[in-house]
Parts: C-alpha cells; structure tokens; sequence
C-alpha cells in the first residue's frame, strides 16, 4: 500500500536541505492539498546504479535485468503467399566446436541484475517490514534527549460500555473536601434505590469510617451530584479560579494506591450538548492524564501505562502528545520537511480511515491536513510565544484536529516546546477464533495495541530527528546518539 511506504520514506529519506527558493516550492506543494492525494517529496536523485538503503529493501530480487543478460529470441520463419519458403534455421554450432575458430576462456558470468529503485521504494511488503522493524526496535529503547511521552485517556459518565468509565474514574481521582452539610443535601435528595444502595453499601463495610467510606458509599449520581454543589459553593467563596485551571479541575485530588505518574488533578471535557442541565454535566466525561513532571521515557512505557488505566478505569480514548524540545533556529530550518511529514502523516490516517467509514470523512475533529494548518505551524514556529497556543474548538484552521496534529506549548529555558499529538489512537478488542472455545474457557476479550505501538514508534522516532537538529540522509545508517536516555529530559 502507498501510504506506508511513503511514510518510511519520509523517515529514512527525509527532503535534503535546499536553498531558499526550493523550500517554498516544498510548502507551496505540500499546503496545496486541501483533498486527499499522495503527498509530494524532495528526495535526492538516484543514478541507475545506485540502490536504496537496505532497510528499505530487504529479500528483494532484481526487477529489472541488465541487458545483457538477456538472451536473444531466434525469430522464426513465416509463409507469405506468393514467396519461397524461407530456408529452414540452422543450429549454429558453438565457437569452441568450430575448427580454426580462437579458443576463449569460460563464458564470462551475467552482469549482475540492477534493482528498480523506484518499485522498491514503493514496494507495500518491503515498507511493512520496515515499520514492523522500527516499530520493535524502538518501542522499547529510551527515547532521545529532548524527548518524552506524555497522554490523556478520555472516559464517559454517560454511555456504559467495554469502552467507556462506569464510573471506575473515582478510582483515581476524589474532592479535595467532603462538607457535611453538602453530603447531608446529597442523601437528601437520594430515592429508591439510590437510597436502598447507599444504606447497603455502609451496612456491608460496618468498619470503614471517614469521609472516605462516606465517599465511596454513594453512587456515581450521587458524586456527580456533590461535585456540582460543591464546585458551586466554592466559586461562591473564593471565585471560579479557585476551581478551575483551564480545564483541569482544581477541587478533586489523586487518590492514595493511584499511579504516581498521573496529574495531581483531572481534566474534564466539555459534555455534549443537551447534558447542560443535568447535576454534575461538567463532570460526565473525564480524563485521566500523565503528570508533565513524570512523562514517560519510553514507547513501551506509554503502552504500559494504558493499559493499566484502561484495565482500571476503563478509559480507552486515548491521545499520545509525542514532545520536542528543540532550538527555534533547529526547528524552523526543518519547517519545510516538517510539513511534509506532518501532510503524509494525516494523508495516510484519513485514507485509512475513510476506508473503515463515511462517518470518519466528516468527523468534526479528525480533517485532512490542508494549507491553513501548515500556515499556522510556520506561524506559530516563527513568532516563537511564550504561552502554549489554544485553538478555538470551531477554528477551521486548528492544528489540534487532525490525526497526528502539531501542538505548541511555548518556550522552556529559550527552546521551543511542541508536541505531534497521535489523536483516536485505535485500540480495538482483538476477535475471538471459537465460539465453541468461548463456551468452555470465557475469557475477557483482550485490546490489539499493535497499530497504537507502530504509529507512536514511528512519531517518537521522527521527533528524536527534529531534536537533534538534522534528519537522516540517504544511505545514512545513523551514528551513534550523543547524550540520550530516560533521565536527560
């Protein structure tokens, strides 16, 4: 398939270094593009005798041979009406059979095949083993100095399914304070069942005492119910800034027995429309993200954390920020190739997706890649702000939604900090090879990351070439990495 060859391309062969004028033929190519088509490159030339990297170009035979290892094709005789027959052919005898004839040394052997540069560079299988390779070997080593992992896994109060929190959320998270006076307003306002569920709960763990029984006691209604009235008193007392960071929710702290890598608070996302008036509507869909103090070093490790998560919360909406933390100067020299990566990045997703459904054409925050976003990047590179830069949800220029999106986080100690953020990360359940099987041994179905393992490793791999400055060239089989490792951050 094109896609994943050209983005191994991208990788290995990144477009070389060219004056001025080339490089805004390179952006006006790549921003020209608001529909889906096969991005463009600046790779340097190949001479027929020259061939690929080989890891591009594994098992490969010749496509093409040289000519004269060809053998000629006798032509045969055919009958005109009105012509002598042609005289029949007659076996030429070998020239070492021939008396008088000069003796030779051996036949010399067929010069060897060339290889088809340009089959092989597009060759599906060749461009699968690849990323099967680069995925395998870099999942597991440190990243580069300069970069890290950090991600956010989304959860849903509203929809109860294998892919949404049941409300397992409050696992991680809990309110800063339980108020007496607003848990008395709570259980007040339980009926029914909710009440019948509350008074079982207590009876069952007659020695659990404090407000963290109290808290665990009372249903998901019931604590979307109390962080509404208690979001509410406290922007009564002291302001809305007391509450709220942006969208981090400042009143609910992690829990003791959490992972230690998870933010101190929460974020939680806008819920969808016609939920405005339920208690607790900005409560109903959570997310769980890393702490920005304790990224993860690793690819393996960002997995790993997942599916602790998901296996705890059951929060499988899942965004992967891969980031850089470059010198402006290194940054923008690389924009033109940037660019181009970032237009075969999403090329390659969104065809992929729009394979699987029309719904994932018009998804409102998953577009193609087009020229305002590649605008925005060089903008945002080029007036180098100090604050990160927050695109407005209906901005048709964002380069958040997107597949892979840039996203820029401001200036850390005179460096740029940006991120390419690997957006609806699929993390489908595998299927099952026998009902019958599933009768006998029911197992709980089990998530592929396979496809999540191979576009992190393939992003983090070319964020550590924008770290270091240069991107590989070709037939460059790398050097060794100069610094490196998990704790040069």
């Amino acid at each position: 398939m094109a896609p994943p060859s050209l983005i191994v391309l991208l990788l290995l062969f990144p477009p070389a270094p060219c004056a001025a004028g080339e490089a805004r033929v390179v952006v006006e190519r790549v921003e020209t593009a608001p529909q889906l088509r096969a991005p463009s490159f600046s790779v340097p030339l190949l001479s027929p005798a020259q061939t690929l990297a080989p890891s591009l170009t594994p098992g490969l035979s010749p496509l093409t041979a040289s000519p004269a290892a060809i053998a000629p094709i006798p032509v045969l005789p055919v009958p005109v009406a009105g012509l002598a027959p042609a005289p029949a052919l007659v076996p030429v005898k070998a020239a070492a059979s021939i008396p008088g004839a000069p003796q030779r040394g051996p036949p010399a052997a067929a010069a060897p095949a060339e290889t088809d540069s340009g089959a092989a560079l597009f060759d599906g299988a060749s461009a699968a083993q690849a990323l099967a390779d680069l995925a395998r070997s870099a999942s597991g080593r440190p990243l580069a100095a300069g970069v890290f992992i950090q991600q956010e896994q989304e959860g849903s109060l509203i929809a109860q399914d294998s892919r949404d929190s049941s409300g397992t959320f409050f696992k991680y998270y809990r309110p800063a304070e339980l108020r007496p006076a607003l848990v008395a307003e709570v259980r007040a306002g339980l009926k029914g069942f909710a009440k019948a569920g509350y008074g079982l709960r207590r009876a069952l763990s007659p020695f659990s005492k404090g407000d963290a029984a109290v808290w665990e006691a009372l249903s998901k209604n019931a604590k979307l119910a109390y962080l509404d009235k208690y979001e509410k008193a406290v922007i009564a007392e002291r302001g809305a800034a007391a509450a709220w960071k942006g969208k981090t929710f400042l009143l609910m702290d992690r829990a003791p027995g959490a992972p230690d890598f998870l933010a101190e608070h929460p974020d939680m996302e806008a819920p969808p429309p016609g939920y405005e008036h339920i208690p607790g509507h900005r409560f109903l869909q959570p997310e769980i993200v890393s702490g920005k103090t304790t990224p993860a070093a690793s690819v393996a490790e960002a997995l790993g954390r997942t599916k602790r998560i998901i296996g705890d919360t059951g929060h499988a909406g899942t965004q992967y920020h891969v980031f850089v933390k470059a010198e402006p100067a290194a940054l923008r020299a690389q924009l033109a190739g940037l660019q181009a990566a970032l237009q075969a990045f999403n090329d390659a997703l969104y065809a992929q997706a729009a394979q699987d459904s029309f719904q994932n054409v018009v998804h409102a925050s998953l577009q193609p890649w087009h020229a305002g976003r590649s605008r925005r990047v060089a903008e945002l590179l080029a007036s180098a702000g100090a604050e990160p830069h927050v695109p407005p949800a209906e901005d048709p220029d964002s380069e958040k939604h997107a597949f892979v999106g840039l996203r820029y986080w401001g200036t850390e100690n005179g460096k740029l900090v940006v991120s390419l953020e690997l957006r609806g990360a699929s993390l489908p359940f595998k299927g099952r090879k026998s009902a019958a099987r599933d009768m006998e041994m029911a197992e709980l179905p089990k998530r592929d990351y396979g496809e999540a393992q191979r576009w992190l490793s393939l992003l983090s791999a070319y964020a550590e070439s924008l770290a270091r400055g240069r991107l590989r060239a070709v037939g460059d089989p790398g050097g060794e990495r100069k610094g490196g490792g998990a704790g040069q951050r």
